[in-house]
């Protein structure tokens, strides 16, 4: 007779991460659902726009309980090499290898996704729902694994690329909100001219632009227009290539405005070397799903503390399900209250979500939910609304 598994650990309201690393439990099964949610608004980045968000998520069966996960990866490979495509393979190929283990626990499965390179996206989505159902099957509440020592944190509105109208339009409504740290999508000619209309006009408490790698530093014209930039900004975000750590230094040290990665930055020794070569000047965009889940960033963010590299949290068009895991970093002492994190509601881009509950923002803060588990439980009924067959996501 299955009965459920004792636990030692377990005798207090609030649990951490290093006390969770060793509990075991038996995987019984583990489904794969395809959904796509309709979205209220195309979102433009320098690399395209966004006007569909197909979902892989993630169900672990363990005695009745069920842990869940979300795949944050694009229909295309436009943001990193991952995509939908790929994080469906992936899924495909690592599910057996951690149901054939029996009973796991968290160490298993770290063993099991070190075996292959990159895909961490694919890996988030199994780190998620692993730790969502511990919270679940144990009773503890998701958020307190990290340790957390804020209740509530200050985010900053996230500006596509739009005409100045538009610009103003979308910033309006942010201020509506209490929201005063504003970040602007730029690419090579829309930069610094748009940051300057903003910070005439609006004067936002704290400025920053993101490029998304859409800069060649070989290109004079460009660097002549990034320079511009940082004239009007408090930060710049990844203004070159993912993983040209060289050219993003050179360029932090001849600027005053900061310069934060974001694309680059997808482990541990990523971000340990852009610190050394900045000499701690450098800024991190914390986004878990990038670096492979919720441990990996909660690794990094202990390990930026210690090196004294400010970091802060990032999106990914989450649904509720994710953003959950972004707040457990969000919340920690270690993430900079200076630099603010990417917390749009669900609701700013999605006609629907896929949890009961979800969050806003007020004030210009979040609030970090208490619950006795999981702060945004998944509904099933929204799973079956909007599933459709494996076969046909992408």
């Amino acid at each position: 007779m299955n009965t459920k598994p004792q636990i030692t650990t377990i005798g207090c309201s609030m649990q951490t991460i290093e006390n969770l690393l060793h509990e075991k439990v038996k995987i019984d099964g583990i489904n794969i659902y395809a959904l796509e949610l309709p979205m209220k608004k195309p979102f433009r980045i320098s690399v395209g726009e966004i006007t569909r968000k197909p979902l892989l998520i993630l169900e672990i069966l363990s005695d009745g309980s069920s842990g869940y996960g979300e795949v944050a990866a694009l229909p295309e490979p436009i943001y990193s090499a991952e995509d939908v495509e790929t994080a469906k393979r992936m899924l495909t190929l690592l599910t057996p290898k951690l149901m054939k283990n029996g009973n796991v626990c968290y160490e298993d499965i770290l063993s099991v996704l070190s075996q292959y390179r990159g895909h961490n996206m694919a890996k988030a989505a199994i780190d998620y729902a692993f730790w969502y159902l511990l919270s679940k099957k144990f009773d503890f509440p998701l958020l307190s694994i990290t340790n957390p020592s804020k209740t509530t944190f200050e985010v900053q509105e996230s500006v596509p690329i739009l005409p100045k109208e538009k610009v103003s339009e979308w910033i309006e409504d942010a201020y509506s909100r209490g929201i005063k740290s504003i970040k602007i999508k730029i690419q090579p000619g829309h930069s610094w001219e748009i940051v300057k209309f903003v910070k005439d006009t609006l004067n936002p408490d704290f400025i920053s632009v993101d490029a998304n790698g859409s800069f060649n530093p070989r290109n004079s014209n460009h660097l002549i227009e990034l320079n511009k930039t940082a004239e009007y900004v408090d930060e710049i975000e990844q203004p070159f290539r993912p993983k040209n750590l060289y050219a993003h230094v050179k360029f932090l040290n001849d600027i005053n405005s900061v310069v934060s990665l974001d694309e680059s930055i997808e482990n541990l020794d990523d971000a340990v070397e852009y610190a050394e070569l900045s000499n701690s000047k450098g800024v991190i965009n914390i986004k878990p799903p990038r670096v492979g889940g919720l441990y990996n960033s909660w690794i990094m963010a202990n390990e930026m503390r210690n090196v004294g590299v400010d970091c802060f949290v990032g999106g990914l068009l989450e649904t509720s399900l994710g953003r959950e895991f972004n707040m457990a970093i969000a919340g920690m002492k270690n993430v900079s209250e200076k630099y603010t994190s990417d917390f749009s509601p669900p609701s700013d881009f999605y006609k629907d979500d896929i949890t009961y509950t979800s969050f806003d923002i007020k004030d210009g803060h979040v609030k970090i939910p208490e619950s006795r588990n999981v702060p945004f439980e998944v509904d099933k009924q929204k799973l079956a609304k909007y599933e459709k067959p494996l076969s046909a996501i992408a």
